[in-house]
């Protein structure tokens, strides 16, 4: 197959993720759709992110802090500040399935070299959150006529911009080690994706967190 033909079939290509029960068609359109009305991403405005929970308490800030990140996405102080009260200790609270979408945007208006952070939080949200709790969300806060496939074309988009990355020449090992998690999280597999991110752990994998900490030691020692 010719370099040309082998690009065009990955565009073209159905992309299914077993974990999340989505097939997926590539789109390289922004999903940042301020004119909510003609979308079906769920809007900034909409007051039911109240309802939706965070590690935190409601969601109600959610909607500010996106669009605060859209304005400068390189705030990385702002970002790093807000992420683990949307998922963090190995769960997924419902919003930041609902701001799945804008986050998936954010980070494309990062530069690859910068972005690393940012998609690693996508492969965390996808591969720490549950397939019941991940549909009924995204039903929940979807209309009757679209959304469904705005989430699915967000899942496609972050493959994307975590495969850009993993172009890029990484010195630290950690790093690394963080890409190749969210490469399998956003590729459907979860369970991969949890063993990498735990691969410093002594239980996990004695050899490689000897090789990290030493003999006897650990991250926590």
């Amino acid at each position: 197959m010719s370099p040309d033909a082998s690009s065009q079939s990955d565009e073209t290509a159905t992309l299914s993720l077993p974990h999340n029960g989505f097939v997926m068609q590539p789109s390289s359109e922004s999903l940042w759709r301020p004119d909510v009305s003609a979308t079906g991403v769920f809007p900034l405005d909409d007051p039911r992110w109240k309802e939706l929970s965070t590690r935190d308490g409601d969601a109600a800030w959610v909607p500010d802090w996106l669009r605060a990140l859209h304005e400068d996405p390189l705030d990385v102080e702002l970002f790093t500040e807000q992420w683990p009260a949307l998922v963090s200790e190995g769960t997924t609270w419902p919003a930041a399935v609902a701001a799945f979408p804008y986050l998936v945007s954010i980070a494309r208006r990062v530069s690859a070299d910068k972005r690393l952070e940012h998609v690693t939080v996508l492969g965390l949200i996808v591969s720490d959150s549950t397939p019941d709790m991940w549909q009924a969300t995204v039903a929940a806060v979807s209309s009757e006529d679209a959304g469904l496939e705005h989430y699915a074309e967000a899942l496609v988009e972050a493959r994307r911009i975590a495969a850009e990355i993993a172009a890029i020449p990484h010195r630290d090992e950690r790093d690394v080690r963080y890409l190749l998690m969210t490469l399998s999280a956003l590729n459907g597999h979860p369970e991969l994706a949890h063993v990498i991110d735990n691969l410093d752990d002594e239980e996990t994998c004695p050899p490689y967190a000897e090789h990290l900490w030493g003999a006897g030691g650990g991250a926590d020692t």
